[in-house]
């Protein structure tokens, strides 16, 4: 088939309504006792409308669904994440509730054979730092409240995907701090619990730095993972994008 052509290209203008509004007042109200300081920056932001529309950022493939697609957001600024939803092939879009955490960003989504979407988020909030997720009982307009998986993470980019076998993959830093190790986990139950676990990549605290996977498996059943790669030699230290392929029977030698 090749490779896909581009043509074109257009912006979609899309902002958190009144809605976003009422829910990050009630989130901040929430979060005064613990966390003061993140529910004063919450407010300020919340109460300007150029802060509340700009800032939100895409990092992780979107969930297509048929002619549905749900595009992951996440800022910097709020902390949190959103999904951009589109019913109709893209020509339309409309923003879910936000995703509340304190430090979940960059979800990446998959879906159940039940219907039920499940998001995976890196965690930039507090100790102990851990793969943070959440669920959608109606196709991704609405998130349960977030909460920490047991699979460590420094504060970086995870990715997962279900693989033509229906089982589901994610790609990861297993740390709670660096870089330095790089897992690919394997789940036969859809995300409940990680059976299997292979290293890519996995070198000493402070000598390598591996993040920012991509994961996508090919019509041959082969999975290609790229991400970003930093090693110290004694040279002086490398970086590259990194290309990994391998079939699914490799992560179970």
């Amino acid at each position: 088939r090749g490779c896909p052509r581009w043509k074109g290209g257009d912006v979609f203008h899309i902002s958190p309504n009144e809605q976003f509004v009422q829910r990050i007042n009630q989130w901040a109200d929430a979060l005064a006792a613990h966390h003061s300081s993140f529910a004063s920056q919450l407010r300020q932001l919340n109460a300007d409308e150029l802060s509340r529309r700009l800032g939100w950022m895409p990092r992780v493939h979107p969930l297509i669904l048929g002619e549905r697609i749900l595009l992951p957001l996440y800022s910097d600024g709020f902390n949190l994440a959103i999904i951009a939803l589109s019913e109709d092939a893209g020509e339309s879009w409309q923003l879910s509730e936000p995703l509340l955490s304190v430090g979940g960003v960059q979800p990446s989504l998959v879906a159940r054979r039940d219907g039920v979407i499940v998001a995976y988020m890196r965690d930039n909030g507090p100790a102990p730092n851990r793969v943070m997720t959440a669920l959608s009982q109606d196709g991704g307009y609405r998130w349960s409240e977030v909460a920490k998986t047991d699979i460590p993470n420094p504060g970086s980019s995870i990715e997962a995907m279900v693989l033509q076998t229906g089982e589901w993959l994610m790609v990861a830093n297993d740390t709670e701090q660096g870089r330095h190790q790089l897992a690919v986990l394997l789940s036969y139950d859809e995300g409940r619990s990680w059976q299997v676990k292979r290293y890519l990549e996995r070198e000493s605290p402070g000598t390598g730095s591996f993040s920012y996977p991509s994961v996508i498996q090919a019509h041959d059943g082969t999975i290609h993972i790229t991400y970003s790669y930093a090693i110290s030699t004694p040279n002086g230290r490398r970086s590259a994008i990194k290309w990994a392929r391998f079939t699914r029977d490799w992560l179970e030698p």
